[in-house]
């Protein structure tokens, strides 16, 4: 059985140079003040802020009181306002403007083979496109290839219809009816 005697008093036994409980106070206490540092920055920046946002306000508002007193200034303004919405008015007509020789042109580029186009009627927007035609898979074909195109849009059904003609002979002739994009689709 051993037993440990220490023959030196408590005063000078050896220690830690701190002791647990102290550090851990410590470590607290400079996270506390430091955190308390942060806020205090961050209150005075948001602070500095605001008071430089003020500052403009206060005179932009000085700016605006001094231009609506200013008659010269507020028939300008004015001006710019109506020439803005003249502008925009102009804006939209050129975009729903349609060229019909492009509108027919292109038309044209997609017709298939059996179809004979004759006639082009324009109301409104709206083109009806007449013709003859070998079947109605053509005529199917050519409203599908229209309907695809970007620059039409098929508002029907097409239309076949058998017609005798002067000599006895059949002719099957066709209608379609497309409605043309704002501004040609182009």
């Amino acid at each position: 059985m051993n037993i440990e005697i220490n023959l030196l008093p408590e005063e000078l036994r050896p220690r830690p140079p701190v002791e647990t409980r102290s550090l851990v106070l410590i470590v607290l206490a400079v996270a506390l003040v430091a955190g308390a540092v942060f806020l205090f920055m961050a209150k005075a920046g948001a602070d500095s802020d605001r008071a430089d946002m003020e500052a403009r306000i206060a005179s932009i508002n000085q700016e605006i009181n001094t231009l609506s007193t200013n008659t010269e200034a507020v028939a300008l303004t004015k001006s710019i306002t109506a020439l803005k919405a003249v502008k925009a008015s102009y804006q939209t007509f050129l975009a729903a403007r349609i060229d019909w020789g492009d509108a027919i042109r292109a038309a044209n580029e997609v017709v298939p083979q059996g179809i004979y186009s004759n006639e082009f009627t324009q109301a409104g927007t709206t083109l009806k496109i007449e013709g003859t035609t070998t079947g109605y898979s053509a005529v199917a074909s050519y409203a599908r290839a229209l309907d695809i195109d970007r620059r039409f849009i098929l508002t029907g059904v097409p239309s076949l219809e058998r017609r005798t003609i002067e000599g006895g002979g059949t002719s099957s002739v066709f209608g379609i009816i497309v409605e043309v994009a704002p501004g040609g689709g182009a």
